[in-house]
Order: structure tokens, then C-alpha cells, then sequence
């Protein structure tokens, strides 16, 4: 697997993979953290924003999220898994929130955990103490579902996470900052071999 330290926006990765993908419509949501790191409550808490539709180039720098959508200093703005194609198709982008610190041994674990999981292609985030990552092949709902279950066995991810997220239908990966996370999570590393 390739890696290569590259440093893109969040509207120029989501619109690389929505625009390769000829994906007509995405998903952001509304929520906001509380100490049950994945309780209900955040599920009551969490707004699904009107369904979102790519046209062309939207999101190559022109759309910059933390303006765009209007939210409190105490809300996180996620980005869900969940897209519709021109075609029908209705998927979803795999997402993985990994536990684990800045290093570069958890790089190297990560990039073997993306190999079990057949993840060869994608975007590694520094996300504020670890990382996020984002992946170019989408998958069917199904598909969705049994990645999810892997996820959940792999140790660098935990399994709350990937069980949240089956509870709720789709995934989500915070992108904006907050009073709780102040730091915008940033593209650090490109998975596989393909030109953005």
C-alpha cells in the first residue's frame, strides 16, 4: 500500500471522493458530545440536515463547512457515510474514528488494520488526539454493515464506535471544531495510489 504525506481540505477531499464516485447526493448532521461518550443521549441530541446535492465542482474550496452550516460553539457538524449515486445506487463512503495517539507506529498499525479490512484507498485525518479515516470505494449497505462488524474486532479501533454507528444506520466523522474540539480535523496522509 502507498502511503504519501500529502495536506488537503476537508471540502476538497469530500468533493474528490463524491465527485469519483458520481455521487448525487450527501448527508451532514448536527450533534453535540456528552460525557456517555456514546449513549443515547447523543442519538436524541443528533439533527440529520436537509440532504445535501453535489453539483459539479461544489465542494473543490468554494464551500468551507464551518460557515456554510449554522450550529452553536457547542456542536459538532458530521459528515455521514450515507450517499445516493446518479445511477440509484445507495451506499455508503467507508469511515473509520481509530483509538489510538499521533505516532508513526500507529500509522503503520493503522495502514495493516486498512489491509485486514481491504481499505487500499483513501485519506488518513489527524482528527485532535487521533484518526479518521475516509476511503474512496463505497460500499453497499450490506457491505456497509459486515465493515462495521470487522471494524468493532480491530483493536486500534475500539468497539464502541463501529456499534454506534450500526445503531444508527450510517457513520459519521466529525468536521467541524467546537467548544469540546477545537482542533479541524486535516488530511495528513493519502492512502493508495490515485491523483487528487
Amino acid at each position: 500500500m502507498k502511503l504519501s504525506i500529502d495536506v488537503y481540505s476537508l471540502e476538497k477531499m469530500i468533493g474528490y471522493v463524491a465527485n469519483i464516485n458520481k455521487v448525487s447526493t450527501l448527508q451532514f448532521v448536527i450533534y453535540q458530545r456528552y460525557k456517555e461518550e456514546y449513549g443515547q443521549k447523543e442519538a436524541e441530541k443528533a439533527k440529520l440536515l436537509a440532504e445535501f446535492s453535489c453539483i459539479g465542482d461544489l465542494f473543490q474550496e468554494k464551500i468551507k463547512f464551518d460557515s456554510f452550516f449554522e450550529k452553536n460553539p457547542a456542536e459538532h457538524l458530521g459528515f455521514t457515510s450515507f450517499v445516493k449515486k446518479h445511477d440509484g445506487f445507495i451506499g455508503h463512503i467507508p469511515m473509520i474514528d481509530f483509538n489510538c495517539s499521533y505516532s508513526i507506529e500507529n500509522i503503520l498499525k493503522i495502514e495493516k488494520t486498512l489491509s485486514l479490512l481491504e481499505q487500499r484507498k483513501g485519506f488518513l485525518l489527524e482528527s485532535g488526539k487521533s484518526y479518521h479515516f475516509y476511503g474512496i470505494d463505497l460500499l453497499s449497505v450490506e457491505g456497509w454493515v459486515d465493515f462495521m462488524k470487522r471494524c468493532a474486532e480491530q483493536d486500534i479501533i475500539g468497539k464502541h464506535w463501529p456499534s454506534f454507528q450500526l445503531q444508527r444506520g450510517y457513520s459519521t466523522l466529525r468536521i467541524s471544531t467546537s467548544t469540546q474540539k477545537p482542533h479541524l480535523p486535516k488530511v495528513v496522509v493519502k492512502i493508495g495510489d490515485f491523483d487528487i
